[in-house]
């Protein structure tokens, strides 16, 4: 794979016309998304409120869970009892309420992956942001990501990484939190005559 990957970046630089001696060196930084991402403003908030979440999407899991090895223990221990008729139709009906609950948890599954991506878009909203800014800013032609799991960034000058400039930028552009104001003190000296 990465034979093949290798040469066909080798035939298409080969193939590209001659840079004429007008075009400019195009300029190349580099980033880690990763440090980006863990110290972006929000992400604390959101983490954290997606994990409150998790508890009570857990424990729907759990009571799930615990009803169906109920139903499963309840005929283990009649099992014996019934008939061959009935066995198959409690086996048919514990599997169709197994089968009920995989869907409600696939289901479940589904709408919290929604609910993090939702919680985190304004953060890697934020990145883009930062990102497109050091861009335009410096004259970067491309922002590489030192943490890609491609595998096309092998090795790069440690002087391209821009990723403190970017968390900079995130600190600028991230919404500043409401000042609470709190109750305020009448200036000293200055009484307030007494309500009749």
């Amino acid at each position: 794979m990465r034979k093949g990957f290798l040469t066909g970046v080798c035939a298409l630089l080969m193939s590209a016309p001659a840079l004429s001696a007008q075009t400019p060196p195009q300029k190349i930084a580099v980033i880690s998304s990763q440090q980006l991402f863990q110290i972006a403003p929000g992400r604390d908030a959101a983490q954290a409120t997606f994990e409150k979440e998790q508890i009570d999407f857990r424990a729907k899991l759990q009571k799930m869970s615990d009803s169906l090895q109920e139903l499963q223990a309840k005929y283990s221990k009649e099992e014996v009892s019934l008939s061959p008729t009935a066995k198959e139709a409690r086996q048919k009906a514990l599997r169709a309420t197994e089968t009920e609950l995989q869907e409600k948890a696939a289901k479940m599954n589904e709408a919290q992956q929604s609910r993090e991506n939702e919680l985190m878009a304004p953060i890697l909203e934020l990145i883009k942001k930062a990102l497109e800014e050091v861009r335009v800013e410096g004259g970067y032609s491309f922002i590489l990501d030192a943490a890609s799991t491609s595998g096309v960034l092998a090795a790069f000058d440690k002087n391209l990484d821009v990723t403190d400039a970017v968390m900079t930028k995130m600190k600028l552009l991230a919404p500043k939190a409401p000042v609470k104001a709190g109750p305020t003190a009448a200036p000293a000296g200055i009484k307030k005559p007494p309500m009749q």
